[in-house]
């Protein structure tokens, strides 16, 4: 089928450029056709008789978007039905600004599934909106009107989750689920699914309803479907047989989209060697990773377990094995509840030796449904323990501990960042505070908001006495939000005053003082020297942690490069294998060089970065000195005396000085590093008026 579309995309396009037949009506047809069977929705009612429709999963979106553009740049350029589904393709090639464009531009002609599709976008703020619930419900209402689909399953998922100011309703829910599942609505088809399942919306639990639903789903490529579905085979629930390889075959085809609990489940299945999976640490830890990454609390669990015991490849790491149990317990999950539970005991993992802690989280477990062996430790551990222990296991998140606590948040892992740890550490040392004797340090990274949002929260319910943000916005933002007490240290690259963090840089008057290096336009100064050594290059790219939004850095980055004549290509990195595809775009491009910023994500993948800008045989320049030392080609960075952040800021608030009253510095230096072995590598000669100044010079 992808043959004999490709094949007759490629002739619709030569035909266009063919004089005198781009209007003959059944080449107008054919085009349409094309189109049609490329990118209609399974769930449009307006699709053709006789076209079935492709999932969004299975559409492939180079041949889509050629045979649409080809149909609406000549044979329908009014028809919104071929507006619509060009826009489907470019979402399917997740260009979503496009997509917008083509589902508004379908919208405004009254096309209810494009009104369903740009309320989701509005929805979740793609394309370049701003979220807007009420638009988006407004749509939705629109397009359920003309008895749509999609319509009718968002209008269902926002009276199931309570958003557009409507009162949760699962039984209204469930109605319009039912509605979109009976014409067919992939998604409606998992939610009527899962309401079966938990017996939620006024229907009664029943596994075989919720089985077929599941099945209607998995067989159009609907990932949560396929994972429900392997769930019930692994199990023999809703009247299936019991079948490990069945359940590894949905499993696998969920993992394969993204899905987290598929990953997850997946995992499992290699690590105990089931389903006829081969028994694979390294798999499972793969697996594991990925799924943590999207916040599946087993797989952070699992994970964690893994560093601990250092398996499936992993150092062994009790400190972000104490991290990942952390995230996970905070989700409930009785394992990851257990083993911190045991750090705590033992003073494990970074984490200061806590009995009263400990026994809170014993006994989370053991009141928990569910798990018996896990409730099982958790008792045995709670009489191991004493009654003293558990006598106000409320006590830790409501009473300090005797000596005070540091917390430390930041987005790289503490393998990135165990040289700047122990820095920190020894420069309390030295100014009379010990880690473990009079001082206790609480280090937690993540490399995503809504971690660093549930780590930063759990620091204010454990009551630290200071949190040092270290590294990205993230950090300080979730600080921000989780506390307007307790006094925050930063030490990063954001404008505070710009970032509404302060009132001003003299005077904070808030929680938060510090160390800034942004004031020196720090980005602007890197693409300055990239240029003196890289000078015939037109386009520069730009590595950044996804952010959805253009920060202060990058746009006085875009106005630089403006000013310079060059094309700016600024790329957002969600997720490991986002670097792989940022350097194939950038070569794609042409672009002549790269400045990689300062992000955790980057940071805790060093080598991965430095290895891949090698390969692409592209100049880069980072935002950390550490880069340089391990083959990057270049660095700058301001320098921050870890001694004078401790004694400036920490060991003063600990001695009852306010942030509102320490004025927020600058470093007092800035660092080039070159890297003459790897400039020899790519083929360059560094100019000698640039050798002239910097700082180090690696040979």
């Amino acid at each position: 089928m992808r043959d004999l579309l490709s094949a007759l995309t490629s002739v619709l396009i030569f035909l266009l450029v063919r004089p005198g037949l781009a209007q003959n009506q059944d080449t107008t047809a054919a085009m349409v056709l094309v189109c049609d069977r490329a990118a209609a929705s399974p769930s449009d009612t307006n699709r053709p008789v006789g076209v079935a429709g492709v999932p969004s999963g299975r559409l492939d979106s180079q041949i889509a978007i050629a045979a649409c553009e080809a149909a609406a740049a000549t044979a329908a350029p009014d028809n919104p039905r071929i507006i619509y589904q060009l826009g489907r393709a470019y979402a399917a090639a997740k260009a979503d600004d496009s997509a917008r464009a083509y589902f508004s531009k379908a919208s405004d002609l009254g096309y209810a599934a494009a009104q369903a599709s740009l309320g989701a976008f509005y929805a979740s703020g793609r394309g370049g909106l701003a979220r807007n619930d009420d638009e988006a419900l407004r749509l939705f209402k629109l397009a359920a009107e003309q008895s749509d689909p999609l319509g009718n399953n968002n209008l269902g998922f926002f009276y199931q989750s309570g958003r557009g100011g409507l009162a949760k309703d699962d039984r209204e829910a469930a109605r319009l689920y039912r509605l979109a599942a009976d014409q067919g609505q992939v998604f409606a088809e998992f939610s009527l699914g899962f309401f079966y399942e938990m017996g939620r919306g006024g229907l009664s639990k029943d596994d075989l309803k919720a089985v077929g639903y599941y099945k209607r789903a998995a067989d159009q490529g609907n990932a949560r479907a396929q994972n429900s579905l392997g769930f019930f085979y692994e199990n023999g629930r809703g009247g299936l047989p019991k079948d490990d390889q069945e359940a590894a075959r949905l499993y696998n085809l969920a993992a394969d989209q993204g899905n987290a609990a598929g990953q997850a489940h997946l995992g499992f299945f290699y690590q105990n060697g089931r389903g006829g999976l081969p028994q694979s640490d390294r798999d499972a830890a793969r697996l594991y990773q990925l799924a943590a990454e999207q916040g599946n609390v087993a797989a952070r669990a699992n994970l964690g377990f893994f560093y601990e015991t250092g398996r499936g490849g992993l150092p062994q790491d009790e400190v972000e094995a104490a991290r990942l149990y952390r995230l996970a317990a905070e989700q409930g999950g009785p394992f990851a509840r257990n083993q911190l539970a045991t750090f705590y005991e033992e003073g494990r993992g970074g984490l200061p030796k806590d009995n009263r802690e400990a026994a809170r989280l014993y006994k989370l477990v053991s009141e928990q449904d569910g798990n018996l062996i896990e409730k099982q430790k958790a008792s045995d551990a709670l009489t191991r323990l004493g009654l003293a222990a558990v006598a106000s296991p409320s006590a830790p998140s409501g009473v300090r501990t005797a000596i005070p606590v540091i917390g430390i948040l930041t987005t790289s892992a503490p393998s990135a960042d165990r040289f700047a740890f122990n820095r920190f550490r020894s420069a309390l040392r030295e100014a009379g505070y010990i880690d473990g004797k009079n001082v206790a340090i609480d280090f937690r990274w993540a490399n995503n908001r809504r971690e660093m949002n549930e780590l930063a929260a759990d620091m204010v319910r454990r009551r630290v006495d200071i949190i040092v943000a270290n590294g990205a916005s993230s950090a300080v933002e979730a600080a921000k939000a989780a506390t307007d007490t307790v006094p925050i240290v930063i030490i990063g690259g954001t404008d505070p005053v710009q970032a509404g963090w302060v009132k001003s840089l003299n005077r904070p008057g808030g929680n938060v003082t510090g160390v800034t290096f942004t004031l020196n336009q720090l980005a602007s100064k890197r693409l300055e020297l990239l240029l003196d050594l890289v000078p015939d290059a037109t386009a520069i790219g730009y590595l950044v942690r996804f952010n959805g939004r253009a920060d202060a850095d990058t746009q006085d980055l875009l106005g630089a490069a403006d000013r310079k004549g060059r094309e700016l290509i600024v790329i957002e990195c969600r997720g490991e294998a986002d670097f792989e595809r940022a350097f194939e775009k950038l070569s794609q491009r042409q672009a002549g060089g790269l400045i990689v910023s300062a992000f955790g994500l980057a940071d805790n993948n060093r080598n991965k970065v430095v290895a891949l800008a090698a390969r692409y045989k592209m100049p880069a320049i980072y935002a950390q000195s550490p880069y340089a030392y391990q083959g990057g080609l270049m660095s700058y960075m301001g320098i921050v005396n870890t001694s004078d952040v401790v004694n400036q800021y920490v060991t003063r608030i600990l001695k009852g000085d306010k942030p509102a009253d320490l004025p927020i510095q600058t470093p007092r230096k800035y660092e080039l590093i070159l890297n003459l072995r790897t400039a020899k590598a790519l083929g360059l000669t560094i100019p000698e008026t640039l050798l002239a100044t910097a700082d180090k010079v690696i040979e």
